[in-house]
């Protein structure tokens, strides 16, 4: 599985990053071989501005399948990447199920 993060008005450091590459691996672990790239997007929506503006978001792609999306906002980077993968892992694993049940 291949990680790529990218980070847009945000100071990106190896905390972050190593951050977004656990959250991933503990998102996606179980399907691994299902998955063959995630992009991590990483904004500050409203730059020096306080408040529920940061923004992560998630785009996964399994192998045979078109790529799914999913974003989360927090007032901090760090809990925006754990939402968004939540709803990542929520996301694949209904995917995943509806195609073992066809």
């Amino acid at each position: 599985m291949q990680i790529q993060i990218n980070a847009s008005d945000v100071q990106s450091s190896d905390s972050i990053s190593a951050h977004v590459t656990e959250r991933v691996e503990a998102a996606l672990g179980r399907w691994a071989e299902h998955v063959t790239r995630v992009e991590v997007h990483l904004h500050d929506v409203n730059g020096h501005k306080s408040g529920v503006d940061k923004s992560c978001k998630m785009e996964v792609r399994l192998k045979h399948h078109q790529p799914m999306m999913v974003e989360d906002m927090s007032d901090d980077l760090y809990e925006a990447v754990r939402g968004a993968a939540k709803k990542l892992t929520t996301r694949v694993q209904r995917t995943l199920e509806k195609l073992n049940r066809t």
